[in-house]
């Protein structure tokens, strides 16, 4: 019970910020990366073949993403007890989805322009 209500409390604490620069994802304390926005590609509402994508991370804190982040390199996520992974797509699960992919577009246009 206590496990679960830190990992509800540090997800709570750390949401999904979105930068000038980076998109920053904290999964509550198991995963975390932050994602440069030159590298993003695209967000889209996923598919069921994403989960099964090679360099697909889901950081959706809990259940399914509701977002997919499709990047042009790879980064790194740094997991709990120092797990390391690599990913190409991310699975996010923010608050708003549809919101936030109207947000993250919007800075990408305004990174292109």
């Amino acid at each position: 019970v206590l496990w679960g209500i830190g990992y509800y409390q540090a997800a709570r604490l750390q949401p999904i910020v979105l930068s000038a620069e980076a998109l920053h994802v904290r999964a509550s304390i198991i995963w975390k990366t932050d994602i440069p926005l030159s590298l993003i590609v695209d967000a889209r509402k996923p598919s069921y073949a994403d989960s099964k994508t090679k360099g697909y991370v889901n950081m959706a804190v809990l259940g399914e993403a509701e977002v997919i982040i499709r990047l042009s390199q790879p980064v790194p996520v740094e997991g709990l007890f120092g797990r390391r992974k690599t990913a190409t797509q991310v699975g996010l699960s923010p608050d708003d989805a549809q919101g936030f992919m109207s947000a993250l577009q919007e800075r990408l246009e305004r990174r292109g322009a």
